[in-house]
């Protein structure tokens, strides 16, 4: 054994003067650590700052929803899905990504500054350097969808909230709000006015004329100077540009023959697709027809014009087309041969009623020339130069077109991030949006249902006769509240899905195409509605409204959590003089009502108040405005989970959906989460009750804890419904914490006993 040595009081000394040192080091490096760590700005566009962004991303779909280029030829690209701004190199290699706390419609590089449209109702304008470093967060207002630099100063289009925002990019203040027309979703400088897209008609439909219009916005005092309304059914609006010289303004937009039965497709009978042409100094328009004869250019989505303002480039979302039109000599052509009578066309205005006016042009340079892109989902284009940026949302991808040589257009694709496998919802969501499945490329379902919502025309379906034109409703919750249809046409939305793809797109689709589009509307979820106050809490007026919901008898026809009976009534807007409106109608869900005017039957009426009077006439003037209020506050607030769909058989075997008959047994319950911010496990509690509120039979199930948007399907064993149940029975469906509390209102299916 080696002998111990003993340790000398020097040495001990000597010791403790190290450790001492090596205490205060690591002490200072910590104080200094923490310290710099403080004094860094906190990322207001980052949920977790603690995260890495980068792997959420890799969990997310990546939507591209909007391209930028800088000087240098990086490309910035706004990732709608997966909350995200990416830098791509002129080669399309990967630089920077930046995570933020919403969605992101649009990305713009200018200088030395990126900005990101970020969020819905609590939008933000966020100010980056070319790094992605966040510099600073301006709130803006809901869905900002678009943004104009002029300037020091920043105007961004606030979709939902139908406002422009006016911001001192120097203070980071908003300095003014300006009212315009409904959904402005794009927007363009000529000279000091800022020309703004309106994407919907904000009239009744039930106007002789219904159309979108065109908001100029007087950047010198921020007032609106004018609102110029497009050519007859125009909806659907998307892109503007302005030319070069600023004495023109396009606009990208579909036109709709909402007067004329839809009886078929042909020559663009039901939709077909355009751009309009509007003169800055007369504020006059006109619209010209993108598609051909036998072939549509369905759902034009954004447009740009060239540094020569000879060329206008077009994205086909519908078709996944890029197409060109040599613009100044179509302009020369209108000017001197139209206009000055020398063809069968009675004018400008007359030109949108020809539907091949482009395309006959044959031998001529004014004809459209189109392009097909690599991927899916055309929408936002960057023209730089010669070369033409294309996002793509469904596939991920930058398609780049080189129109250097107008003979030989060359092209190329850049992939932005890893692309996840497609889900039922996804692929639903693509088909909702592709004309291709559609005969002859006319129109896309969401050329009557943008977005899955409302295109704010009447129509005159076939399936409750001719002869009775009724308001678009929108798809949100369609599978939820059967029957659908105002009329109650269609038993339920599988149903009317397939005859909607059968007789309005006149085509046929396999099974698992139309169980992807059911999949795809399933899951949609109301955006928060713009009455709310912006951290989503009701207002005092809302408040104050939803105990008059209660009390003035509004819950017995539109009880929550969906805001419907799943009933027929007639209401005080119906005739009495035997004609078709004077049938019941179906309870139209007041979720979302805010995003779904104009409202009853025909899309007469676009006041809440107007339609409050109506119905609850003893009302006065400040319970009407607190009662609409809350109407147009109507979502999901507090509803964590949903009841989706019950399904089921009856006696005779034949499929129920959210119905409940004598006989008939209960199969499947379907459950979504509704909320991002939901951490509680669920239990879900089904049960029976008789006519006297006694238990029947029940069952109980715990779902465990599930993602936003995540769907849960409860298989039934053995639930059957008594033969002999009497009228006045009902279903319970209740979700709860593990605390009991509820994560969900009630929802209750009447038993429908004759």
């Amino acid at each position: 054994m080696k002998e111990k040595k003993s340790i000398s009081r020097k040495d001990l000394i000597r010791i403790s003067i190290v450790l001492l040192v090596l205490v205060l080091a690591i002490t200072l490096t910590l104080v200094l650590g923490l310290s710099g760590k403080s004094r860094k700005p906190k990322d207001p566009s980052v949920d977790d700052p603690t995260t890495d962004p980068i792997e959420s991303i890799e969990n997310a779909y990546r939507s591209p929803s909007s391209v930028s280029v800088d000087k240098a030829g990086n490309i910035y690209v706004s990732d709608a899905t997966a909350n995200a701004v990416t830098k791509l190199d002129a080669a399309g290699k990967e630089i920077a990504v930046r995570q933020m706390n919403g969605s992101v419609q649009r990305v713009l590089a200018t200088g030395d500054d990126v900005y990101a449209l970020v969020g819905e109702l609590a939008g933000e304008l966020v100010v980056l350097d070319t790094n992605l470093t966040v510099k600073s967060s301006i709130e803006v207002g809901h869905t900002p969808n678009d943004i104009v630099i002029k300037g020091k100063v920043a105007y961004v289009a606030n979709r939902f909230d139908n406002s422009v925002s006016v911001v001192d990019l120097a203070t980071g203040k908003v300095t003014a709000t300006v009212d315009v027309g409904r959904e402005p979703v794009a927007m363009a400088l000529a000279g000091n006015d800022l020309y703004i897209a309106n994407h919907l008609s904000s009239t009744a439909s039930s106007e002789d004329i219904v159309a979108s219009t065109v908001t100029v916005l007087d950047t010198a005092k921020n007032t609106v100077k004018k609102t110029i309304t497009l050519t007859d059914g125009t909806t659907g609006v998307r892109g503007l540009a302005v030319s070069p010289d600023g004495s023109t303004v396009f606009v990208t937009h579909l036109v709709a023959r909402y007067t004329y039965p839809t009886t078929q497709l042909d020559r663009g009978w039901i939709n077909s697709n355009a751009f309009s042409v509007i003169d800055t100094k007369t504020y006059d328009s006109f619209a010209i027809l993108l598609d051909e004869l036998e072939v549509g250019a369905a759902n034009p989505w954004d447009i740009a014009v060239n540094e020569d303002g000879n060329m206008l480039y077009v994205s086909l979302s519908g078709t996944q087309e890029i197409m060109t039109v040599n613009i100044n000599n179509l302009l020369q052509y209108i000017d001197t041969q139209i206009e000055a009578g020398r063809t069968i066309i009675d004018g400008k205005k007359d030109i949108v009623n020809y539907i091949n006016f482009l395309s006959s042009l044959s031998g001529t340079p004014n004809r459209q020339t189109r392009y097909t892109l690599s991927g899916n989902g055309a929408r936002d284009i960057e023209l730089v130069g010669d070369k033409l940026y294309v996002a793509q949302y469904f596939t991920s991808t930058i398609d780049v077109l080189d129109f250097a040589d107008k003979r030989n257009v060359t092209s190329s694709t850049i992939t932005v991030g890893k692309q996840l496998e497609d889900t039922s919802e996804r692929l639903g969501e693509m088909v909702w949006f592709d004309a291709r499945f559609c005969y002859q490329q006319w129109e896309s379902c969401a050329s009557c249902h943008p977005d899955a919502r409302t295109d704010a025309l009447n129509w005159d379906n076939l399936n409750d006769g001719l002869g009775n034109p009724k308001n678009t409703k929108s798809m949100l919750f369609s599978h939820r509240t059967p029957p659908v249809m105002i009329t109650g046409a269609r038993a339920d939305a599988e149903t009317a899905v397939r005859k909607g793809m059968l007789y309005i797109q006149f085509n046929v689709l396999e099974e698992d195409m139309l169980v992807a589009i059911d999949d795809y509307l399933r899951s949609l979820l109301p955006i928060d509605s713009p009455y709310l106050n912006r951290d989503g809490t009701l207002s005092e007026a809302a408040l104050r409204g939803k105990k008059l919901f209660a009390s003035a008898g509004c819950a017995e026809c539109h009880p929550a959590p969906l805001y419907t009976d799943l009933s027929f009534h007639k209401s005080p807007y119906l005739g009495t003089d035997g004609t078709w409106e004077n049938r019941e109608f179906v309870t139209p869900t007041l979720v979302e009502a805010w995003r779904s005017y104009p409202w009853i039957y025909n899309g007469g009426v676009t006041s809440m108040e107007d339609i409050i009077r109506k119905f609850a006439p003893t009302l006065k003037d400040n319970e009407i405005s607190d009662l609409a209020e809350f109407v147009l506050s109507i979502g999901i607030v507090d509803e964590d989970y949903g009841v989706e769909q019950v399904f089921g058989t009856d006696k005779d075997g034949n499929t129920l959906t959210c119905k409940l008959k004598p006989g008939a047994t209960l199969e499947t319950v379907t459950v979504r989460c509704q909320t991002k911010t939901n951490t509680a496990a669920a239990t879900v509690t089904i049960t029976l009750y008789d006519a006297d509120k006694k238990a029947v039979t029940s069952y109980k199930q715990e779902i465990g804890k599930l993602s936003y948007r995540q769907l849960s399907k409860i298989e039934l064993s053995d639930f059957k419904i008594p033969s002999d149940i009497k009228k006045g029975s009902y279903l319970e469906i209740a979700i709860t914490a593990e605390d009991g509390s509820a994560l969900a209102t009630v929802y209750r299916l009447n038993c429908e006993v004759e």
